[in-house]
């Protein structure tokens, strides 16, 4: 039987062709797929496009739904860059102190850590602590110099005619006893204005006073009267004095002087420390009680009529408390208008430990502060020894604007109790 060659039905398939039809479901896999093989040039323009993202890129059903949701770009998680950002505005916060900067500004933030005031606009009950380079509404601010005798002397006291003392160069810092042949002389120089804070005198000898064993006390305190009564101290008024005595041209007598616990006076010779000290009862032992009003006495003797000189300055350290304050930084640019913001601090609990939020808020404005907007803080770690990390992230500004600034505040502060300094902002836009 002769055989019939079948030829109805079967398709030619030319060089380099495969028919759909021939491929089973799934045959193609990536193993199939050299690396390489399929490049931009393979796939057309607009071949992808929005509208064939998936919902679910694993549901072929989805591809016409065109949305995304939140956090994925197909299979790909999107990350919040939170922290990234305070990591890189914590980076910048390093560098601006170990470098020393004054406040600057990068792309998207304002780096202060304030080694001036440059970056301070408006302050209330608040200053920038230089030596400690920090922000706080209590804190020691150093008067330096502080002159005794610029104004002069209240009173003085001596048997001879030449015992008035004399004032000369800068600030009246130098003075000359004049003659006191045998008995003593003193000057009170009244400190009006500034009766609180820590005082530090020095006196430091220019001229040795004459006659057989001269010698000048340490300075004294006076309390609320200059008297020209006789007497080391005046026997009118509380006083006391200290039993250091200098003897030698360079000598420097040093009274450190606490208003705070005005019942103990510490003075020094040559920086060796003396606290035995005489009040006006000739006791030694000193209870002189708060004075209202502050003199200071430096008591001499000399026998002839060589004067003593001596040269007196010093120094008032004031601490300022106050329980409540805030302050402003300057007003930056932005480059298109700010609807996200924020902020990282840099935090010192110098004494308690301020509770964020409460004795630490921190605000941020986009419109140059005519409407401000609360940053919840939010611990986050240690910058370094003793100064903490407070972050606030993705705040968003209901009044946009491209002129960001911040504002910190600080309330329940206290002495000894509660003192919180912000050593570094670092504010994102």
């Amino acid at each position: 039987m002769a055989l019939t060659k079948v030829t109805s039905g079967v398709r030619t398939i030319g060089t380099g062709e495969v028919a759909t039809a021939n491929i089973s479901d799934d045959a193609v896999t990536a193993t199939q797929i050299a690396n390489t093989t399929v490049t931009a040039t393979q796939i057309a323009d607009s071949t992808i496009t929005t509208a064939k993202m998936a919902t679910d890129p694993t549901n072929a059903s989805n591809l016409s739904s065109g949305s995304v949701p939140a956090g994925r770009l197909g299979n790909v998680n999107v990350q919040d860059l939170s922290p990234l950002k305070n990591d890189i505005a914590t980076l910048a916060l390093h560098s601006a102190i170990t470098n020393n900067q004054a406040a600057y500004n990068l792309s998207n933030a304002f780096i202060d850590q304030f080694e001036d005031s440059s970056g301070i606009d408006a302050t209330t009950d608040v200053t920038r602590v230089s030596s400690g380079e920090y922000m706080a509404s209590v804190y020691s601010q150093v008067t330096d110099p502080y002159d005794v005798n610029i104004n002069g002397y209240c009173a003085s006291s001596g048997s001879s005619g030449g015992h008035i003392p004399s004032f000369s160069g800068t600030n009246n810092r130098t003075v000359s006893f004049g003659q006191s042949t045998g008995t003593s002389s003193y000057i009170a120089s009244n400190i009006v204005g500034s009766n609180s804070g820590v005082y530090t005198i020095d006196m430091t000898i220019t001229q040795k006073g004459g006659g057989n064993g001269p010698f000048c006390n340490a300075p004294g305190i006076v309390k609320d009267t200059c008297s020209s009564t006789s007497g080391w101290p005046p026997t009118s008024a509380y006083g006391a004095y200290n039993l250091t005595s200098a003897t030698s041209v360079g000598d420097v007598l040093r009274l450190v002087y606490d208003t705070d616990d005005p019942n103990v006076m510490t003075t020094y010779k040559n920086g060796a420390a003396e606290t035995t000290t005489r009040d006006n009862t000739g006791s030694n032992w000193l209870s002189i009680g708060t004075p209202t009003t502050l003199y200071f006495l430096f008591p001499c003797w000399s026998d002839n009529a060589t004067p003593w000189i001596w040269t007196i300055a010093g120094t008032r350290s004031s601490t300022v408390a106050n329980a409540t304050g805030n302050y402003t930084s300057t007003t930056e640019t932005a480059s298109s208008t700010v609807s996200k913001m924020g902020i990282v601090i840099l935090y010192k609990n110098a004494s308690g430990t301020a509770t964020l939020d409460t004795d630490l808020v921190a605000q941020v404005s986009a419109n140059g502060g005519t409407n401000y907007t609360s940053a919840p803080l939010t611990a986050a770690g240690t910058f370094s020894t003793g100064i903490n990390i407070a972050v606030a992230n993705d705040i968003t500004i209901s009044n946009t604007g491209t002129t960001p600034k911040y504002k910190i505040s600080f309330a329940n502060q206290a002495l000894t109790t509660k003192e919180t300094q912000v050593h570094g902002v670092a504010l994102l836009y």
